[in-house]
């Protein structure tokens, strides 16, 4: 189900299996060489109604709920985005993540953050972001090394 207002489609292949790229999405030891040097965090477990967060040192920057979980298939949460100023007044959209496995040992990794209420910062900065964030995954999961040498 998409939501209405604008949305973010974002699609890359990856040469991991779903499982792969399930447990880099859901582990802090694999989130802080990918998604901005930030740490995962749920409460209590990837499940339905669980709280997450990303979190940069002691600051939370990315929180929400976990609507959706169909491991290692579909993952669908809120994005209540926290890293500026900017964005902090912006209300949670969604994000949904869908891993389908091609022939090959091959992953098509698909982001969809829909649900913002307009063009709003968090849409404007999630657009970069999401492509920077997955071409840094997979990065990592192909080559074991982070794609930038210092934090963004």
């Amino acid at each position: 189900m998409t939501l209405a207002g604008p949305q973010h489609v974002s699609r890359i292949y990856m040469k991991a299996s779903p499982e792969r790229i399930w447990q880099a999405m859901t582990d802090p030891h694999d989130t802080i060489h990918y998604f901005y040097d930030a740490r995962v965090e749920v409460d209590p477990e990837w499940k339905p109604g669980a709280s997450y967060r990303y979190v940069l040192g002691n600051i939370t920057i990315v929180a929400g709920k976990v609507l959706e979980c169909d491991e290692p298939k579909r993952l669908v949460c809120t994005f209540d985005a926290r890293w500026d100023d900017d964005v902090n007044n912006d209300p949670p959209c969604r994000v949904t993540w869908e891993l389908i496995p091609e022939p090959g040992h091959i992953t098509i990794v698909k982001v969809t953050h829909d649900g913002f209420d307009g063009f709003n910062p968090t849409f404007q900065r999630v657009a970069g972001g999401t492509t920077f964030m997955l071409c840094a995954l997979k990065t990592w999961l192909e080559t074991g090394k982070a794609l930038a040498d210092e934090p963004i």
